[in-house]
């Protein structure tokens, strides 16, 4: 530049040059993130082809790429400006008169200081957000449900023109069908419902205390046999499951959840009690609380209130099939099956429940690889950037450090003036990232977003930051300080 300089180059022309070299390296930059963005779109296409709806539709468009180049362009801009504001254009014709190694324009120390404040407010925030998203998730994808799914299938039978027949009719086909199917040496319990815990079609109801329904809980309605909870192997807090006579007579009884037991009566304690179905005509609208089930887990979710009552479902009917260990079943086995007793049924779908869990869990993994890829981007920006900033600054001093060496400082107490000058802005950024976050969980709180948080999530981002000045400084004075004081008196590499 001082070359430039004294032949004529103005501050433009300076300018000009920076641009230049600035929109090399991002022009290559852009080509890089246009490669990770193509690698991505496929492995998330691959990966959740089936969990997530419309993932096929992803690809880079026009307007994508357009405003991609323009971001780039403005970034180079931006940079050269930046770079450009820093040139002490008069004090580069004495750079020419100086014969010393390495003499230039110096960026000051608060520029440098600022760099890294920033680096470091950027870095904690978008660290410590990652971080509880990413614990959110995990703790979603290894929280139990509550439930079996091992060795449990779930199947969507196609009654035909059986779908018209009466009611008796298709109850019997459908308890003859899961007979037939108990009777497979690979299965070992069927049972029949209306739903499953992770597929329910959303059908509900109404439960009162009272026959004038002024004060009536909302729950989520099941119809099931009496194999349906041993299948699942859903615990009871107190009560029993229901008997196959009761499923025959279609008894007035009924099993509710323990949430749904609370909302009924404060303490939960109604087993055994009566309440009042809307929907059960007249004089079969009273219903007897005969067991308390333990409350699902499903991720992401509260727990909704859940009745079951002991009868054969009206239309959706599904057959919950429980095989023996290390067993695997096709649906043409199932039809098999099925054709022996009423060609008429054929097998819609049949699909495992550990599958069923994998797409509810589809989001949760989902949110925990981008969060853990973000997280991993972040560190690694900022250990760069750190570096690049506190590197310069040492180079700087290194005829000071020299002399401190050379006048009997040890390599040990250099690195820790370096560390503890460095930890100055670093510290600060901290505590602006503090407030900022606080700031962030005022705001989350108030617009009631879901967001569990951990205190590992909290304390982990600024020791990860305090951890990688600490490496960064080393590294950026270890090559003054594993040399004798002379290589750094000399300015020799």
């Amino acid at each position: 530049m001082a070359v430039q300089a004294a032949l004529g180059a103005q501050r433009f022309h300076l300018f000009n040059s920076l641009l230049a070299e600035i929109s090399i390296i991002i022009f290559f930059a852009t080509i890089m993130s246009l490669l990770v963005s193509v690698l991505g779109i496929e492995l998330l296409k691959s990966y959740a082809d089936k969990q997530l709806p419309r993932v096929a539709e992803l690809h880079l468009s026009w307007q994508s790429l357009l405003f991609g180049l323009m971001s780039n362009f403005l970034l180079a801009f931006i940079f050269s400006f930046l770079v450009g504001r820093q040139i002490n254009y008069r004090a580069l014709n004495k750079i020419l008169q100086t014969g010393g190694k390495g003499s230039g324009v110096q960026i000051s120390a608060r520029i440098r200081q600022f760099l890294v404040l920033s680096q470091v407010i950027f870095t904690a925030v978008l660290l410590a957000g990652s971080l509880q998203i990413l614990q959110q998730s995990l703790q979603h994808i290894r929280q139990p449900l509550g439930f079996a799914t091992e060795n449990i299938y779930q199947v969507s039978l196609n009654p035909g023109a059986q779908a018209y027949s009466p009611y008796e009719e298709r109850k019997n086909n459908m308890r003859a069908i899961r007979d037939e199917f108990t009777l497979y040496p690979k299965i070992a319990n069927v049972g029949i419902a209306s739903d499953d815990p992770i597929n329910s079609d959303g059908l509900y109801d109404y439960l009162s205390a009272t026959p004038d329904y002024q004060h009536r809980e909302k729950t989520l309605l099941s119809f099931v046999d009496q194999d349906y909870f041993n299948i699942l192997n859903i615990g009871f807090t107190s009560g029993r499951n229901f008997t196959q006579d009761e499923i025959r007579s279609r008894s007035q009884l009924i099993i509710i959840n323990d949430t749904f037991a609370h909302k009924l009566q404060n303490d939960g304690k109604v087993l055994g009690k009566r309440f009042y179905w809307q929907n059960g005509g007249a004089g079969k609208d009273i219903y007897q609380v005969v067991g308390i089930l333990h409350d699902l887990a499903l991720p992401g979710a509260k727990e909704e209130s859940r009745m079951f009552m002991p009868q054969f479902p009206e239309h959706s009917v599904q057959l919950l099939v429980q095989l023996k260990p290390h067993q695997e079943i096709t649906r043409q086995e199932l039809n098999e099956l099925l054709a022996h007793i009423n060609g008429q049924y054929k097998v819609a779908e049949i699909k495992a429940m550990t599958y069923s869990h994998q797409l509810l869990l589809a989001q949760d993994v989902l949110s925990a690889s981008l969060t853990a890829i973000l997280a991993l981007l972040a560190l690694g920006m900022a250990a760069i950037g750190i570096y690049g900033v506190l590197s310069y600054s040492v180079q700087l001093r290194r005829f000071e450090l020299g002399i401190r060496m050379a006048i009997g400082a040890r390599p040990q107490s250099v690195y820790w003036q370096i560390l503890k000058d460095n930890l100055i802005p670093v510290i600060a950024g901290l505590c602006v990232a503090s407030v900022v976050l606080v700031l962030l969980w005022v705001w989350i709180l108030k617009n009631n977003y879901a967001l569990q948080t951990s205190n590992l999530g909290w304390m982990l981002p600024p020791c990860l930051i305090l951890s990688i000045t600490a490496a960064t400084s080393l590294m950026s004075v270890w090559q003054i300080i594993r040399k004798p004081a002379s290589y750094a008196l000399r300015n020799d590499g």
